[in-house]
């Protein structure tokens, strides 16, 4: 659930992975002859919103995600909203009321519940 115990550091952490992400690349920098795979990328897997919460949080603080790939799997199926395309019912409020705001390197999935109402 999208409580501010749970979400408010998660842009600081972020943003402080990708510092180490830049360290890093810093320091191999020149010591490998095979092609760099990129930047890594961080899983992050939470509520319907989480995505929105993550790219606002980013805009707001003028930050930027450089050396970082960030992948928010946004669980739905849950018993407080049903999925991010469904009519009716309980529903996060963050699906419905908050424009959506993309940002480069952060991209957004979906994990459904299964039929033992696990995600998987």
């Amino acid at each position: 659930h999208m409580h501010g115990d749970h979400v408010f550091g998660l842009v600081p952490l972020i943003l402080e992975i990708q510092v180490a992400a830049k360290l890093h690349l810093d320091a191999t920098r020149g010591r490998t002859k095979r092609p760099s795979d990129g930047p890594p990328t961080l899983e992050i897997y939470g509520p319907p919103g989480l995505y929105n919460y993550i790219n606002m949080g980013i805009a707001l603080t003028c930050s930027k995600i450089n050396y970082l790939n960030v992948e928010v799997i946004e669980l739905v199926g849950g018993r407080n909203e049903r999925g991010p395309k469904a009519q009716g019912g309980k529903r996060n409020i963050f699906l419905a009321h908050y424009p959506e705001i993309e940002m480069p390197r952060v991209r957004r999935s979906y994990l459904q519940r299964n039929e033992d109402q696990v995600w998987i």
